[in-house]
């Protein structure tokens, strides 16, 4: 019989021993920290929120609440995308701005960090310290 998508997800989050979940607050993010953290334990999981200047702070304090009662230790990441001329000028390609600027700004500060950083969306990992 073949596994069901959450005993995949279960499986392959286990191999990686410790992640970095990109935690926005939304469902796809808190149902992977979720899952993270039930199968790896708190100490192996970090969750990360970028923090935008165009993030609402409503947004930013229910990321903050939402991992703080998941049990989560949670990091804020400051991102300065407003500063990247592309990013104000074309909308299109903000999100994939923001992304970069995220990647930049978390690379530098988890360097000393050592997670694999996994991505939900593309069920892979990103990035192994």
């Amino acid at each position: 019989m073949e596994r069901s998508k959450k005993e995949k997800l279960q499986c392959l989050l286990a191999s990686l021993e410790r992640v970095v979940v990109a935690f926005s607050g939304g469902a796809d993010s808190t149902l992977l920290l979720a899952m993270a953290l039930t199968v790896l334990g708190r100490d192996n999981v970090l969750a990360v929120t970028a923090d935008s200047p165009s993030l609402p702070r409503t947004e930013l304090r229910e990321a903050q609440a939402l991992a703080q009662e998941m049990g989560a230790t949670h990091l804020i990441v400051r991102t300065e995308e407003l500063k990247d001329e592309r990013y104000a000028a074309i909308l299109p390609i903000a999100a994939t701005t923001a992304r970069r600027s995220c990647s930049g700004s978390c690379g530098e500060s988890l360097k000393s960090v050592d997670f694999a950083i996994f991505s939900l969306a593309r069920s892979r990992t990103i990035w192994t310290s």
